[in-house]
């Protein structure tokens, strides 16, 4: 069994996310785990950064709203680049 692990900066945008699918279809059967999106440049958040903060803005709503924009953007734009389903973009829509 192989196993690929993909996250940070493996992930953190379409490009990327498009070389990782390209490691792993030369492969029998991989098992592929994923976490989460790393920065695509210096100023940039983690992913995993960016739900720490919103978990730590308690009742600052209109933080929490920025974060969950930002984190909503940087979903879209991966799913519009790779040309994801209409059906899990509504489902994106759903969670943020």
């Amino acid at each position: 069994m192989i196993v690929c692990k993909f996250g940070g900066s493996s992930l953190c945008d379409a490009n990327n996310i498009k070389n990782a699918v390209q490691v792993t279809s030369k492969l029998h059967n991989p098992l592929i785990v994923v976490s989460a999106m790393g920065k695509r440049f210096n100023e940039d958040k983690k992913i995993t950064d960016l739900l720490i903060e919103f978990c730590c803005k308690k009742n600052e709503r209109s933080k929490k709203t920025a974060l969950l924009s930002e984190f909503y953007d940087r979903f879209m734009s991966v799913a519009t680049t790779l040309k994801v389903s209409d059906k899990i973009k509504k489902d994106l829509c759903f969670f943020c």
